[in-house]
């Protein structure tokens, strides 16, 4: 499975952050083979709660990772790089890999206040919907309700 951990189970912050760096850059990922951005994506929705990241703030340390720059480079990266196929389920897994972004303090007030984030909100939104697929329908609507 996808799965880092049982289903009953919490990931740790170690895993969140090693799927927060694979969606930034999917290429240095750890693993011998490179993984397509969309199965990074499905990964990252596997692991990562419907509710959001567990571990959002910063912490303080000498070797301590700025969460918030994390955060926000995933949201970036997941903006960018919308899939160019009509895949509905590769579409939806990216719908439901930004809700769980835009949950955290920092990747709500990146995505509504960023005026670039914004408007690349609003372009991935319209064209998915322009799909007439009832779940990306739902996956963009979940997604849009967070903002709100």
């Amino acid at each position: 499975g996808k799965r880092a951990s049982p289903c009953r189970c919490f990931v740790n912050e170690e895993v969140e952050s090693t799927l927060l760096k694979c969606l930034i850059e999917p290429h240095k990922g750890g693993g011998p083979a490179l993984m397509p951005f969309s199965e990074v994506v499905e990964f990252f929705n596997a692991n990562v709660e419907y509710n959001g990241l567990r571990f959002t703030e910063n912490r303080d340390g000498i070797f301590a990772e700025n969460r918030e720059k994390l955060i926000f480079q995933a949201l970036t990266a997941l903006l960018e790089k919308y899939p160019q196929s009509d895949d509905p389920n590769t579409v939806i897994q990216q719908f439901y890999a930004l809700r769980r972004l835009t949950v955290t303090r920092i990747g709500f007030s990146s995505a509504a206040i960023v005026p670039t984030l914004v408007k690349a909100v609003g372009a991935i939104s319209v064209r998915a919907l322009k799909m007439h697929h009832t779940a990306v329908s739902h996956a963009v609507i979940d997604f849009l309700n967070t903002l709100m």
